[in-house]
């Protein structure tokens, strides 16, 4: 068996042992629930470094939202979970493995037991837990808050806090987000998505 055929039978793997009876559905690379009209996914990034020899991949833990997605980037279209789209939460699988690694590989010597336990173990007590604790906005705001400082975080909540009725904080999101702006192109951007999300305010 290749390495490619590998890589997506140890994915398959994950997706049968760990993620199907808690709701997740399998569409190809990914695997996607929806919670509270969250759409969170487990999705098999391919490196195309990788070969029948040997297989590079990562697996992502992604959270994605159409009201979200429609308030700061319309009008570009929701197109549900997919690859370089705006989400509101990436995470990847392999820093919940211990040890953390940089990248999953795969090749004809592997141990595909061995590296399935690793990544079922890793979806169960670290990426899972992690998207149960930002299954509604609120608690994704929870998340962001936690995190450094950064234009991403506060553009994230601030769309984030407009679906929650908070305009103020919105507006004080937005604010930060410019204030972190690193140059003109970052801040005309930024002045977009403003834009969009407070289109409809009165």
């Amino acid at each position: 068996m290749n390495a490619l055929n590998l890589r997506d039978q140890s994915f398959l793997q994950l997706h049968n042992g760990s993620l199907k009876s808690r709701g997740f559905i399998k569409r190809g690379h990914w695997s996607v629930r929806e919670v509270n009209g969250l759409v969170q996914s487990f999705y098999l990034r391919a490196s195309r470094f990788g070969s029948n020899s040997e297989a590079v991949f990562w697996v992502d833990v992604k959270i994605f939202n159409e009201a979200w997605h429609n308030l700061l980037f319309s009008p570009l279209p929701y197109a549900g979970p997919a690859e370089g789209k705006p989400n509101l939460l990436t995470e990847g699988l392999n820093t919940f493995c211990v040890p953390r690694s940089d990248t999953f590989k795969l090749n004809a010597q592997s141990d595909i037991l061995a590296l399935g336990k690793q990544l079922a173990t890793a979806a169960e007590t670290g990426a899972l837990p992690l998207l149960d604790s930002c299954s509604t906005l609120t608690k994704l705001v929870e998340y962001w808050h936690s995190k450094p400082a950064s234009t991403q975080r506060y553009i994230t909540c601030a769309g984030l806090y407009r679906l929650l009725a908070q305009d103020a904080a919105a507006r004080a999101a937005i604010d930060s987000a410019k204030a972190l702006a690193t140059h003109e192109n970052e801040l005309r951007w930024l002045e977009v998505r403003e834009q969009s999300i407070f289109n409809d305010a009165t």
